[in-house]
């Protein structure tokens, strides 16, 4: 008989249940996520089946519901269970509404709910069928059942698996500009570089940060010892070893080490905070160390370049330098030259030639000023400490301004040294994460033709900058913005954001365009209120509405956007000349994209912009990732899994062995085939030369400047550790580490003592333990105390929601 339609139209939809054993979390595991749950019980976590499990009638049917109802949130289904001392009502059971932004995930879990979980038992891949007439008996080691060996797979195989999950090596976003851009210049003339005074400023504060810095001072185009001098500061253990690196790896530049000197009472600080006195002393090492080399060494030089320990020089640099050195000399609104653009972000540089002016002063890194300024008006005045804001102050900047490149030709070496000083929190350690790892830097091109620099002179920059840069790229001819939404699709063109300068509202656009937030007292790299960044395809003038640029551009009146304006969600950026192109397995992005049919180079800082789920998959389609997880450990994200521990195409000749791996996380269950990687420990970030044997990587490929060679050596050895499925303390040992340290500058690993004792706990100071002190931050709390499953303490940079940290590309 025919059924009556009548009846699906009246019955509500039944309760499926997936093939697995369903788990509601009880109340010791609140915070827990289902993979962790199905493991406990030798069981996987599938997030196809949560889908089934993700309504009203499977929650009340398996949990204790008040009541239920519709959210967002990829820990979901799930029970609220609020942590002791949170004013949360609990009892109320959520479902998730928003796979878009919230996907259902296994490895999700919030500190006060209980997960509904669907667990499978592992599935089992059929062996090849074999003829029994032709089969053997033979005896089985016991070792051989204990670890099998991994079953080889051809690379057809591997090629199908890597297209049934989305990933099928080959460029998924193409370029907007094939070439590199050189608006200014051909970048082939060759320029002879003029002598320069260097005087490298070593406050001794790291041995190796200031070897990396002198390192690629030397490989610099042009580079002579005789240009060179090194000023080291007194006293203490680690200024004796740089003075014996410098007599031993660099005899050859001159060395002049300075008498210590007690800072000023008013510069320790009310609280006698190390940082204080840290900055008294470089405030006191600049002065003395310019006042000398100025009456003695450099006494007929007319301008100083001066280097900071830890910081990285392009091939270029001192070319660039005494192109512009002129400059100075001719143009009094000028006070300085700079090697370092704050807003030059990997998306919004890519010109080598073009060069901004700025009212801001880099304030360190690398810049050149004139001699006569720094004597006859400067060290009169000269600050006990914080000699940077000194530098910016109006009354003491007077107008003038620096010039700047578009791309930057110097890179810090890395985070500043730590002082132990429980006044620096997270936030503080984790801005150079956010705003200077992603800073694109030249590294190919050791000769840059940047045209004629004249063009940089106050009296021809604002017509350059307003009507006349190449391509028609002008603020005048700008179109404006009708709404911040509508930034999201504009792909090419010549565009204006106009943002209203009432207190509170750029902070709210820097968010949005991953800048600095703060206005000390300007927007940095700023020239009179104004930014000029690419934007995709084309250019954005990001521009105040205060700003006298406006008016002198003949642009009408717009009414600024406020905070309220700019969405959380923040837009998907690349540079005009990258493409983004998924490799092959085990491959590194400096290998995918020297294996294109033009020549390409990756480069770090493009990575930052790739590395975040949403971002993966808006190049590769929702359903290229089965999950999405954040990964704590390796560089070789973002990445897909498309080989198991159990499968694999045999080691690689070059591969690590999997001694490396952690010996606490072995045995435990891995990521499946098709899960997608990002990395949220930028303390060790994401690199171009790395590789994973069971991975594909997802790479930024930008147009090269270069002719020169990839390094045959640039590439890791491929690596073969087991892949963490849940990030957690326990995961993040390292062996090599001192005792008791832990934490964002030893790479947000923790020493293997802190385990053995079970200080699982990171301090601010990056020391592990377990009282409050170490638990705390303000930040997070960990009200259970130690754990080897939670991260707490703030020493912990890992870019993770409970942190109040996202990755750069997501955040």
């Amino acid at each position: 008989a025919a059924l009556d339609l009548q009846v699906f139209q009246t019955k509500s939809s039944p309760l499926m249940i997936p093939p697995a054993a369903v788990i509601a979390a009880g109340r010791e595991d609140v915070g827990r996520s289902c993979t962790s749950i199905c493991a406990s019980a030798d069981r996987d976590c599938f997030p196809a089946d949560l889908f089934f499990l993700n309504n009203c009638l499977a929650l009340q049917k398996f949990s204790m519901c008040g009541r239920c109802e519709a959210s967002a949130g990829s820990d979901q289904p799930a029970v609220v269970a609020p942590r002791r001392g949170r004013r949360i009502s609990g009892g109320s059971c959520l479902f998730n509404t928003d796979f878009v932004q919230h996907p259902l995930s296994c490895d999700a879990a919030h500190s006060d709910t209980r997960r509904l979980c669907a667990c499978r038992r592992p599935l089992e891949v059929p062996e090849p069928a074999v003829n029994s007439s032709q089969a053997t008996e033979a005896p089985v080691p016991d070792v051989a059942k204990k670890a099998p060996r991994p079953r080889p797979l051809s690379p057809e195989a591997v090629a199908a698996t890597a297209e049934a999950v989305g990933w099928k090596p080959g460029v998924r976003a193409e370029a907007w500009h094939k070439i590199p851009l050189a608006a200014f210049a051909s970048q082939k003339e060759h320029h002879a570089t003029k002598e320069l005074s260097i005087l490298v400023l070593a406050p001794g504060d790291s041995v190796v940060a200031l070897r990396a810095s002198l390192a690629s001072l030397k490989q610099t185009s042009g580079f002579s010892s005789s240009q060179v001098l090194v000023s080291l500061g007194c006293c203490g253990q680690e200024v004796e070893q740089a003075k014996m690196t410098l007599d031993t790896e660099f005899a050859e530049l001159s060395l002049m080490v300075q008498e210590a000197a007690a800072p000023g009472a008013g510069a320790r600080g009310s609280r006698g905070s190390r940082v204080m006195a840290h900055s008294a002393r470089d405030s006191w090492h600049f002065r003395d160390a310019m006042e000398s080399a100025l009456a003695g060494r450099f006494n007929s030089s007319r301008s100083v370049l001066l280097l900071e320990e830890g910081t990285l020089l392009s091939p270029d640099a001192l070319g660039y330098f005494a192109q512009l050195e002129l400059l100075l000399h001719e143009d009094p609104t000028l006070w300085c030259i700079s090697a370092w653009n704050d807003a030059g972000l990997a998306p919004y540089v890519t010109d080598l030639t073009a060069l901004l002016r700025t009212d801001w002063h880099p304030g360190g890194s690398a810049f050149m000023l004139r001699s006569s300024e720094f004597l006859q008006e400067l060290l009169p005045q000269w600050p006990e400490a914080d000699w940077p804001k000194f530098l910016r102050q109006a009354q003491v900047r007077k107008g003038r301004q620096c010039v700047m490149p578009e791309v930057s030709r110097c890179h810090p070496y890395g985070p500043p040294a730590s002082l132990d000083d429980a006044m620096l929190q997270r936030r503080e350690k984790s801005f150079f994460e956010m705003h200077q790892l992603p800073v694109l830097w030249n590294q190919e091109s050791s000769e840059v033709d940047l045209g004629d620099v004249r063009r940089m002179l106050a009296s021809s920059y604002e017509k350059l900058l307003i009507h006349d840069w190449p391509g028609d790229e002008g603020l005048a001819l700008s179109k404006p913005i009708e709404s911040v939404r509508a930034l999201m699709a504009v792909d090419t063109g010549n565009h204006r954001l106009v943002v209203d300068d009432t207190v509170g509202n750029w902070p709210k656009a820097a968010a949005f365009l991953r800048l600095w937030p703060a206005m000390e007292p300007m927007i940095r790299a700023s020239f009179r209120g104004s930014l000029r960044l690419r934007w995709r395809g084309g250019v954005l003038h990001v521009i105040l509405s205060s700003s006298p640029l406006l008016k002198s551009a003949g642009l009408a009146f717009q009414q600024g956007f406020n905070g309220r304006d700019f969405p959380r969600t923040q837009p998907e950026i690349r540079a005009p000349a990258v493409s983004v192109i998924v490799g092959k397995l085990g491959e590194s992005c400096i290998e995918t994209c020297a294996n294109q049919q033009i020549s390409q180079r990756c480069h770090d800082a493009d990575l930052f912009f790739l590395n975040g789920c949403a971002t993966i998959r808006s190049h590769l389609g929702l359903e290229a990732c089965s999950e999405c997880m954040a990964s704590g450990m390796g560089q070789e994200q973002p990445s897909v899994v498309l080989l198991t521990s159990d499968l694999s195409l045999g080691r690689a000749a070059n591969s690590k062995p999997a001694a490396e791996d952690n010996e606490m996380l072995k045995g435990e269950p891995g990521p499946s085939v098709g899960t997608c990687l990002w990395s949220a420990n930028l303390a060790t970030p994401p690199s171009c030369r790395a590789s994973h044997q069971q991975m594909a990587r997802l790479c930024p490929c930008r147009a090269s400047v270069s002719d020169a060679a990839v390094d045959e050596h640039a590439t890791f050895l491929v690596r073969n550790r087991s892949i963490q499925r849940e990030m957690m303390p326990r995961g993040q040992l390292d062996a090599s580490l001192p005792s008791q340290r832990c934490g964002a500058l030893f790479g947000n690993r923790l020493a293997a003592d802190c385990e053995a004792d079970g200080l699982w706990c990171c301090s601010s100071g990056m020391w592990c333990g377990r009282s409050n002190q170490h638990c705390k931050s303000p930040d997070d709390d960990c009200f259970d105390g130690a754990s080897s499953s939670k991260f707490c303490g703030g020493g912990w940079t890992l870019r993770l929601p409970k942190f109040g940290l996202r990755s750069v590309a997501d955040r």
